[in-house]
């Protein structure tokens, strides 16, 4: 049995890992999300999507697609954070959002995880 402390690193290292994908992503101008640990691309994005996720080492990753409509209507309304925005921005977004993972998180918890986040995507940037 693992331990809480060994299970919530593993938790961290996924989802860090998770961000950096995505954000990877991002900057090769594909929309992607991940859901139940597959990345969810356009179908036109995948055999691209798989190549550079190889690139990166990140191959055990699952590929998948939805239909075009329903891609294309979420990428609309996805928003991309930028470090050059400044972390005011990624403060804002963090506490307007209903994205489940801030369910029951106080305002100084999303404060909190939206510094981290534009830390962490400033120094990927440099």
């Amino acid at each position: 049995m693992k331990r809480y402390k060994e299970f919530t690193q593993e938790l961290k290292e996924s989802t860090m890992s998770h961000e950096y994908v995505l954000h990877s992503l991002a900057d090769k101008d594909i929309n992607a999300h991940i859901k139940n640990g597959k990345v969810v691309v356009h179908p036109d994005d995948v055999k691209e999507t798989r190549k550079h996720l190889k690139k990166i080492g990140h191959d055990h990753l699952k590929v998948t697609h939805k239909g075009s409509d329903q891609v294309a209507e979420s990428a609309e309304l996805d928003e991309v954070l930028k470090p050059s925005m400044g972390a005011g921005e990624y403060v804002k977004d963090f506490e307007k959002s209903d994205n489940p993972k801030f369910s029951g998180k106080s305002k100084d918890k999303r404060r909190e995880m939206a510094i981290a986040a534009y830390l962490s995507a400033k120094r990927k940037q440099k």
